[in-house]
């Protein structure tokens, strides 16, 4: 065995675990030339968590597969020493989020696979530190639909991601007392029954004050999911 790849093992302490150490060296996508890692497969081995420090024997690969682990999360600098990497998979993780950086260092990076994860946003300036990024995959992820596909056209992806940040800060600023007015007559309308009731008896106008202040509240609602049903829509 490589030794770039026992001191990966030793460094997630997994360097006696035969299992482990079958599954990574009987993979085809592991190969290994000069002594040096040009493929390595990590795929499927349960791996929780992930530093820096723990890749680093690695990060002369050009490809890394880590799909299909319990990865919530990539912090600062995770793959800043892989210069030579182009291909990496994290797809099947349940990554949420992950640091500004992490990405960062992947300058020959050219194709990333992300799909079927937990992520449901992505920063614009996260490709500025892949810029020979040829494909990304985001199927599957939590991120608009519009966005849910195999990219090309990074350029393209960049506008789209301009577009959907506009899209959801915009609509909710134009709309957000078209949306709330509704609610507020109709609390002022409930409001209104104890006040008529101390100055008045038992006002007449009550059943509609209370009439009314229902339909006003379905009115919110109305306006409410429309503006989300038009945001999902054109995201």
């Amino acid at each position: 065995m490589e030794k770039q790849l026992k001191q990966f093992l030793t460094n997630i302490g997994e360097e006696k675990n035969e299992y482990v150490i079958t599954k990574i060296t009987s993979s085809p996508r592991t190969r290994f030339e000069n002594g040096k890692p040009v493929s390595v497969d990590l795929e499927g081995l349960g791996i929780l968590v992930l530093y820096p420090e723990m890749l680093k024997p690695l990060a002369e690969t050009e490809q890394l597969y880590l799909g299909d682990n319990l990865i919530e999360y990539l912090p600062e600098g995770l793959f800043e020493a892989f210069a030579n990497l182009k291909k990496l998979d994290l797809s099947r993780n349940p990554i949420y989020t992950f640091h500004p950086k992490a990405f960062k260092g992947l300058e020959n990076l050219q194709r990333l696979n992300l799909s079927e994860t937990q992520i449901f946003t992505f920063p614009i300036k996260t490709l500025e530190d892949m810029p020979n990024l040829k494909s990304i995959d985001l199927t599957k992820t939590k991120l608009p639909k519009s966005l849910q596909q195999v990219h090309t056209d990074i350029e393209a992806l960049k506008t789209m991601l301009q577009q959907t940040k506009f899209q959801k800060k915009v609509p909710s600023r134009l709309d957000f007392w078209h949306s709330i007015r509704a609610s507020y007559i109709g609390i002022f309308a409930l409001l209104s029954i104890p006040v008529l009731a101390l100055t008045a008896g038992l006002p007449t106008f009550t059943p509609l004050l209370i009439l009314f202040a229902y339909l006003c509240f379905l009115v919110d609602f109305g306006i409410i999911k429309r503006n989300q049903t038009s945001e999902s829509t054109s995201s």
